[in-house]
C-alpha cells in the first residue's frame, strides 16, 4: 500500500494544510488553538453534544448508539505498533480528511459499531471511505476479497456507561485510497474482545480529541519525539484479538511488495512469490512461529503457534450509520 512509502518528509508534511482557531486574547493579540472552531468539526457546534470527540452525529436520549472508532494506537505486535505504520497507515487512514479540524488523514479505514441498548447486541464491521463525515457511512460487504468482508452481529454486555464483547470475528478493510475501492488491504481479527466506557450518558464519545494538548508551533501535529509520544487522541476503550498466520498471508500489501504474514512474520520468511507460502521453509513443511495459538486462544506453545496476538487502544465518535451498501 502506498502510504508505506512515505518517507520523513511527508509525515511533517501531513499536518502542513491543518488550521487552527485563533481568539483575541486580552491584550489585543492573537493566542492559537488546535481546538477547532469550524461547524463542519461538530455535531452542533464546539459547545454541542460530542464536541470533546469531534462527534458528527448525536445519541443523545437514542436506544441506538451508533459511532466510528476515531483512533486506534496498536500495542502489539511490535511490526504494526512502530512508529512509520502507525502513523502512516493506521492514523492515516482512520484520520478523516477535515484539515480544517486538524484531521489530516484519507478517511478509509473506516471501523462502525452500532449498540442497540433494548436488546444488548452489537453490529460492527468496515466501512467505505468516508467522503462526507456528517452525512456518515454504511456498513460494506465484500465476499470476494482474499479474506471476505461483511458486517457481524454480536452480544454486547452494558454496565453504565461501559460496553464490552467478546469472540467476535471481523474482517475490517482499509482501502488504498479514497477512490481506490478494489484489493483493500484486510484486518483479519479474530475472538475480538473489546470494551469501552462513554464519557457520559449521551453516548457520544469513548475518549476525547487532545487539540486543547497540541501545538500550533507544529501544525497541531502531536509531537512524536517525547516519550511517551504525544498522541492527537486520548483512547476511551480497548480490544484484542488475532490473526492467523494463514489468513495473514491472503492480505496483500502492493507497495510493500508482499504480504501481511511476511510483515508479522519477518522478511526472513518472504519467498520469490512475495508471500510466506513461496518460502522454502514453508514449502518444506515449516510456517512461522506466532505468539497465539487459535485452536486455544491461549499464548502459543510448541504444539500450537499458528497465529499472532494483536492489542490495541481506541477512542470511537458518534457518527452516522445509513444501514448496509447497497
Amino acid at each position: 500500500m502506498r502510504r508505506f512509502l512515505l518517507g520523513a518528509a511527508a509525515l511533517a508534511a501531513v499536518s502542513a494544510g491543518s488550521a487552527c482557531s485563533s481568539e483575541e486574547d486580552d491584550g489585543g493579540g492573537s493566542t492559537a488553538s488546535c481546538v477547532p472552531s469550524a461547524a463542519e468539526c461538530y455535531f452542533a457546534g464546539a459547545d454541542g453534544p460530542g464536541a470533546e470527540c469531534l462527534a458528527k452525529a448525536d445519541n443523545t436520549g437514542q436506544t441506538k448508539w451508533q459511532g466510528r472508532l476515531s483512533s486506534i494506537l496498536v500495542k502489539y505486535p511490535e511490526s504494526l505498533a512502530g512508529e512509520f505504520v502507525q502513523t502512516t497507515v493506521i492514523d492515516k487512514g482512520i484520520s478523516l480528511n477535515q484539515p480544517v479540524c486538524n484531521e489530516n488523514g484519507e478517511g478509509t479505514f473506516s471501523w462502525l459499531f452500532e449498540i442497540d441498548s433494548t436488546t444488548s447486541k452489537m453490529k460492527t464491521g468496515g466501512s467505505l471511505p468516508v467522503s462526507d463525515p456528517k452525512a456518515g457511512a454504511c456498513f460494506v460487504t465484500l465476499p470476494n476479497a482474499a479474506v471476505p468482508v461483511a458486517p457481524i452481529e454480536a452480544s454486547v454486555t452494558l454496565s453504565g456507561n461501559t460496553f464490552s464483547a467478546k469472540g467476535l470475528d471481523v474482517n475490517v478493510p482499509i482501502f488504498l485510497s479514497p477512490t481506490e475501492l478494489t484489493n483493500p488491504i484486510i484486518l483479519p481479527l479474530h475472538e475480538v474482545e473489546i470494551q469501552a466506557t462513554f464519557n457520559d450518558a449521551n453516548h457520544n464519545c469513548a475518549g476525547k480529541f487532545n487539540g486543547a494538548e497540541l501545538d500550533p508551533n507544529d501544525s497541531c501535529a502531536p509531537d512524536l519525539k517525547v516519550d511517551p509520544p504525544q498522541r492527537a487522541w486520548t483512547p476511551g476503550g480497548s480490544l484484542k484479538g488475532y490473526i492467523t498466520v494463514l489468513e495473514a498471508d491472503k492480505v496483500v500489501i502492493d507497495d510493500l511488495d508482499s504480504t501481511l504474514c511476511v510483515l508479522l512474520a519477518g522478511n526472513d520468511w518472504k519467498g520469490p512469490a512475495k508471500d510466506c507460502a513461496s518460502d522454502a521453509e514453508w514449502v518444506a513443511g515449516k510456517r512461522p512461529d506466532g505468539d497465539w495459538c487459535s485452536q486455544t486462544n491461549a499464548p502459543a506453545t510448541a504444539a500450537c503457534k499458528d497465529a499472532f496476538k494483536m492489542e490495541a487502544d481506541f477512542s470511537a465518535s458518534a457518527f452516522k450509520i445509513t444501514g448496509d451498501c447497497k
